[in-house]
C-alpha cells in the first residue's frame, strides 16, 4: 500500500515538473514572438514542447508506468497548468495590450 501511494505521489511530481517545463518553454516563446518577432524560435519551442511531452509519455511506458500512473502524471500536468494561469496577473485597464 505504501509503495503505491509512494508510486502515485510521485507520479504527481513529475506531471508537475513536467507542466512547469512545458509551460516555461510556452511564456518563452511567446515572449520571442512578441519582443523579437522571431517566428523560427517561436516554432522551435513549439516542437521541444511537444517533444517534452511525447519523451515524458514514452519515457513513463518505458519505465512500466500503469495507465493509473500516466492519469496521476497528467492530473499534475493539468494542476500545474492552472496554478500557472491563476498567478498570471491581469491587465490593468488602460495598460497597453499590444505593441
Amino acid at each position: 500500500m505504501t509503495y503505491l501511494i509512494a508510486s502515485h505521489l510521485l507520479a504527481l511530481c513529475a506531471g508537475v515538473a513536467f507542466g512547469a517545463v512545458y509551460l516555461w518553454l510556452l511564456w518563452y516563446g511567446v515572449r520571442l514572438l512578441t519582443v523579437r518577432s522571431d517566428l523560427p524560435l517561436f516554432i522551435l519551442t513549439g516542437v521541444l514542447r511537444i517533444s517534452l511531452l511525447v519523451a515524458a509519455l514514452a519515457g513513463g511506458l518505458a519505465l512500466g508506468a500503469t495507465s493509473s500512473l500516466i492519469a496521476v502524471a497528467v492530473i499534475g500536468f493539468v494542476w500545474m497548468r492552472i496554478a500557472a494561469t491563476r498567478v498570471v496577473a491581469v491587465p490593468q485597464t488602460g495598460a497597453m495590450e499590444w505593441k
